[in-house]
């Protein structure tokens, strides 16, 4: 496939698969994105993903019951 040659030539290695596909959609060369997501992983490009950062929130103070339950 005329794909595989590219692969390696990525402007920036923090690019996704679909950074990558856009690229190649816009040179012409790839139709399909799942293709392009299966010959990524295969070429172990991977990106790191980030992990999630858990939202904080102000300590406040206790409510003081008013009456029992």
């Amino acid at each position: 496939m005329a794909v595989d040659g590219t692969l390696w030539r990525i402007p920036d290695p923090r690019y996704g698969y679909l950074m990558l596909h856009g690229l190649l959609r816009g040179e012409g060369r790839v139709q399909n994105r799942k293709r392009t997501y299966r010959l990524y992983i295969e070429e172990g490009l991977q990106v790191r993903t980030k992990k999630r950062k858990k939202l904080t929130q102000s300590k406040q103070p206790m409510e003081v019951p008013t009456a029992p339950n």
